[in-house]
């Protein structure tokens, strides 16, 4: 089995050294053209970007072979359209892209488009097995479970700042201590990338056109500040990178 990762930041790296523990071979599609020469049935694509259905069809169609299943973050889409926009051709599994908030817990939620085949969704989650984790199986939506939950609780916590109810800090420690919370939501954004929130925020909304998916106007002003978090030193807090 080989997996082929597709993935410009580095969320994929924790998910890539616990494959590679478990004995899978895995392949950078960005830095490797060998796949391309194999015609290897057990490879497995796994698209980490954040973004469209659209972009997803497009790259996937360059950087897959025709015998491939592909799992794909599926915070800003589903896998059903994913695999709608590849004519049903290749099998498709969302997951929850944002690695560091499940990778240590070793409990991963993916969801299966409506068209996939057992057999693909059985594969996957043999494979996920092996590397040591707990597969949860849900409906195919939009930022699958936790990550939903997740965007719209930190933007409540944003709303709070922007209406000077309390400094970020103060919610992070009211978070932490009165609903024993692992991290503070404004940290935890920053942790994330808050453009990563924002995405998810409006990918919500255009599904649901709900008034909760209604990305906070500040993340949307730091998001333009290029203050997106602990990557880049500044968010909701500063950081020594």
């Amino acid at each position: 089995m080989t997996l082929l990762i597709i993935s410009t930041n580095n969320e994929s790296l924790q998910f890539e050294k616990a494959m590679q523990a478990a004995g899978i071979n895995c392949l950078q599609a960005f830095n490797a053209d060998n796949w391309r020469e194999s015609d290897d049935e057990g490879l497995i694509t796994v698209d980490f970007m954040h973004d469209s259905a659209t972009k997803k069809a497009e790259r996937l169609m360059a950087y897959t072979s025709k015998s491939a299943i592909v799992l794909c973050s599926t915070l800003c889409c589903t896998a059903t359209d994913v695999m709608g926009r590849l004519e049903n051709k290749l099998p498709v599994i969302g997951i929850n892209g944002l690695t560091n908030t499940w990778i240590e817990g070793k409990t991963v939620e993916i969801a299966p488009a409506m068209q996939c085949p057992p057999e693909a969704i059985a594969k996957v989650g043999y494979m996920l097995g092996t590397a040591g984790f707990s597969v949860e199986y849900v409906e195919d939506r939009t930022a699958l479970v936790s990550a939903r939950i997740l965007a719209t609780l930190i933007n409540e916590a944003a709303f709070s700042v922007l209406e000077n109810v309390a400094a970020p800090g103060d919610i992070d420690t009211a978070m932490k201590l009165g609903v024993n919370y692992p991290k503070g939501l404004l940290a935890w954004a920053d942790e994330i990338g808050i453009d990563n929130i924002v995405r998810i925020l409006d990918a919500l909304y255009e599904e649901y056109h709900q008034e909760r998916y209604r990305a906070c106007v500040l993340l949307r002003q730091f998001v333009r500040a290029g203050r997106l978090g602990r990557s880049v030193g500044r968010g909701f807090y500063t950081y020594e990178n």
